[in-house]
């Protein structure tokens, strides 16, 4: 083979004739000798001199396991100078002539947006349906909690199951990056499916409030957690041109689920009994994110960082409105999601009906999400969420609060389905289009472990407001504060919005 060198800048660079002992070589100087395989030859091998590296044997070392993928951990502890051809040493720019083994590389890599692409889109599909989903699913437990089961607890202790399954779902994506470093990207999310699945039939046998604290809350929470972080992660990897769409589709996964899920839950339960029920959401949850994660695979080489938190983008501004949006987006999220069913109840309509009624936001929410998703593609994903923020918080107030007519409160639900949750889906698709891929899954569990502080805090705060003030029968006290957080949410986005074009030129390359 032959490497032919061209100039790059004011000098040519020597070649002398040597055993070449190492590929980092060549490729650690390749985008600065700008190195021409076209006329190559299978019996010559020219080779460059090479400056005096001290970090080469380190990746070299480093790499050793696996020869296919650079390592950014190891490159980002290298000297400045040592990362001049950001192309070359950064792997979130890295293409695909300038990794080891290129030859090889460039013919098996698949394109984005096509193909294989899409397996990745409803592998991601599949473990939203249940890791999201089910959070209404579980709202119709939850009913069946305040009302039925625990009935002589107070509602502010009921709250914490509820609240340790948002809260771990949210949080715990922080760890999927060192998980998916040691398991890989396909066996975290099979692990984390096993986890799932066991957790649930845990759930089954429960005695006590705290019992389900563990197992639906902190268990099934954790294992959702991993298989939404890097759902999320593959679609950024897989989609460029219709990545909003993609990430939108997924998102809307939790709508999708909840169609399926409520119905089989509210069923399960009044036919078999809530204990059984759990038993048949483990075996559709095995079904379901068992598929997806055997589907599951980079379309790259790719190795997520192994950081946990990373304080420069804690200091991002952008990343600081983006989070106080989500925050309190995420709190008034909260109010609908465990006490609408609750609040139709108190109208007159039986608890079955309530709680089946979520089905109708749930059909909402997925046409909200794919429409405001493929819609991203094409117009600023802010202005989308601005709008949305803006429709939602009239809701709360208009169609919401002091309503005892089920008319309103029908419209509340669709409109707010629509609206309310978009966030959820162009929040990732924001972020994808902002930092570098290696950085994309922990800026989205970050941005996940806000939103599941918010829910720690705003559960129980919640639960406490609705024992306290409305006596478990009043719901205008939390109505208030739903519509409130979500005025919030759209000031956040206002900053934001503003902050983007104080400092346009970070921003002018990117649609969002």
């Amino acid at each position: 083979m032959s490497f032919n060198t061209e100039k790059n800048s004011d000098t040519e660079p020597t070649a002398i004739n040597t055993p070449c002992d190492s590929t980092y070589q060549l490729n650690a100087v390749a985008s600065d000798l700008q190195l021409n395989l076209s006329n190559s030859t299978p019996t010559e091998i020219v080779v460059v001199n090479i400056p005096e590296r001290p970090w080469n044997n380190q990746l070299e070392e480093k790499n050793a396991s696996d020869p296919d993928i650079i390592d950014t951990d190891v490159i980002e502890s290298l000297p400045l100078d040592s990362k001049k051809s950001k192309s070359v040493y950064d792997s979130e720019n890295i293409s695909l002539n300038q990794v080891p083994n290129q030859e090889s590389q460039t013919s098996n890599v698949p394109p984005p947006d096509k193909g294989y692409a899409w397996a990745i889109l409803i592998a991601g599909l599949l473990n939203f349906i249940l890791s999201f989903g089910s959070f209404n699913a579980f709202g119709v437990f939850q009913t069946y909690y305040l009302l039925d089961i625990f009935k002589d607890e107070s509602a502010e202790s009921i709250s914490w199951i509820s609240t340790l399954t948002v809260v771990m779902t949210l949080t715990g994506g922080l760890f999927s990056g060192r998980i998916s470093r040691i398991l890989g990207i396909r066996n975290a999310c099979l692990a984390a499916t096993v986890l799932g699945t066991v957790s649930l039939i845990l759930s089954s046998f429960f005695k006590k409030i705290w019992h389900l604290v563990i197992t639906q809350g902190i268990m099934y929470g954790f294992a959702s957690s991993i298989l939404i972080n890097l759902s999320l992660t593959m679609q950024i990897l897989w989609f460029e041109k219709h990545k909003g769409l993609s990430l939108s589709i997924v998102s809307a996964g939790g709508g999708i689920g909840s169609l399926i899920l409520v119905p089989t839950v509210t069923a399960t339960v009044n036919r078999y009994g809530i204990r059984w029920s759990f038993r048949i959401l483990a075996a559709i949850y095995l079904v379901s994110a068992g598929i997806g994660s055997l589907l599951m695979r980079p379309r790259v080489p790719f190795k997520m960082t192994k950081k946990i938190l990373d304080f420069k983008l804690i200091k991002d501004p952008f990343l600081l409105f983006l989070a106080f949006a989500g925050f309190t987006m995420n709190w008034g999220y909260c109010v609908p999601l465990l006490y609408f069913p609750a609040s139709l109840e108190s109208t007159g309509k039986s608890i079955s009906f309530s709680t089946n009624f979520i089905m109708v936001f749930s059909a909402a929410s997925i046409v909200g999400r794919i429409s405001s998703g493929f819609l991203s593609d094409k117009v600023s994903s802010l202005k989308i969420l601005l709008v949305c923020q803006s429709v939602s918080t009239i809701a709360f107030y208009v169609l919401w609060y002091k309503r005892t007519k089920f008319g309103f409160l029908v419209g509340f639900y669709i409109v707010y389905g629509i609206f309310g949750l978009n966030f959820f889906s162009l929040g990732p698709n924001i972020i994808g289009r902002i930092f570098p891929n290696k950085k994309v899954s922990l800026a989205n569990a970050m941005l996940y472990l806000v939103n599941g502080v918010s829910s720690l805090i705003g559960i129980p705060v919640l639960g406490k407001i609705f024992q306290t003030v409305g006596h478990r029968t009043n719901f205008d006290a939390v109505i208030i504060i739903g519509g409130g957080m979500y005025a919030l949410s759209l000031l956040s986005f206002v900053g934001l919005k503003i902050y983007i074009s104080r400092n346009s030129s970070r921003f002018d390359h990117v649609n969002i």
